[in-house]
């Protein structure tokens, strides 16, 4: 049997911060990841007696009440929230926890779906989006490095997997690609997003982050499958500047904004499912 510990009880909460707190107190502790896989069900509370169908929203208020007295009682530790289970991915616990566990799916292509679906309501500061294992721990699927790394770096990016395990070869990718997110974190943190592709429309996912002075941008496509003879992929950007000119290294071309996104840049996708490609597009 499983059992879930009562939040709308004063005497539950008080110790449940006591002895969290105890812990935070006597260990070296600046980061927590707050988890709990347990959807509720069948909810019920001897105590609420008669009250008792107000049991899920006197739950969740007591679990807020939990998180301020914690978060506030240690401000040097880092808090970061999960999404999986009970579904916390909420405005409240984002205002304790700024940065959540989107998914546990962290396959690169399942990933587009549950980050592109997210950022229609939190921005991508607040989803910790990681490089994992591969083949995926959850679904099996083979998927590049690099493109793994990519879809990654859409969000607060980190590597979910054993380092030890990993070539050379792979060591100095990991080396690159955090040297590249770098080179767009603070598009991340405090750029503007525009969706460009939906992938739960067509065979293609992009995103694209612009800066507030609109004087870089950065874009990033996967092609899910492959296809023999394919169609010519086009992708037109937005938020630019029209008037400014911007150079797209990539792409090898020097266009004005106006230009980038009424007529667009044509993608060459490396041959493979599963492939991405990225775009930095700077002010000249």
């Amino acid at each position: 049997d499983q059992y879930v510990l009562d939040l709308t009880r004063e005497e539950v909460r008080d110790y449940i911060v006591e002895s969290i707190s105890k812990i935070l107190r006597e260990n070296a502790i600046d980061y927590v990841k707050w988890d709990m896989n347990r959807a509720l069900t069948d909810n019920y509370s001897a105590w609420l007696g008669k009250n008792g169908k107000e049991f899920a929203h006197r739950y969740v208020l007591g679990l807020y009440n939990i998180c301020e007295r914690i978060v506030n009682g240690f401000p040097h530790i880092f808090f970061e929230g999960c999404a999986s289970g009970g579904c916390r991915f909420d405005p409240a616990m984002l205002y304790y926890f700024p940065q959540i566990w989107t998914s546990d799916d962290s396959d690169a292509y399942m990933r587009t779906f549950i980050q592109y679906g997210t950022s229609l309501c939190y921005p991508l500061s607040a989803q910790s989006c990681h490089v994992s294992v591969c083949p995926n721990h959850q679904c099996g699927r083979v998927t590049p490095f690099d493109a793994r790394a990519d879809i990654a770096h859409l969000g607060a990016t980190g590597y979910e997997l054993d380092t030890t395990k990993l070539g050379q070869e792979d060591l100095l990718k990991v080396k690159e690609q955090v040297e590249k997110y770098k080179g767009m974190e603070d598009l991340v943190l405090n750029g503007d997003l525009y969706r460009l592709n939906n992938p739960l429309e067509e065979n293609l996912f992009a995103e694209m982050l612009v800066s507030k002075d609109k004087s870089q941008a950065h874009i990033t496509l996967m092609r899910p499958l492959c296809r023999p003879n394919g169609e010519c992929v086009r992708i037109y950007p937005k938020g630019l500047d029209k008037n400014t000119i911007y150079s797209v290294a990539e792409a090898n071309v020097t266009k004005t904004g106006a230009t980038l996104m009424n007529v667009g840049l044509i993608v060459d996708f490396p041959s493979g499912d599963f492939q991405t490609r990225t775009f930095t597009l700077k002010k000249v």
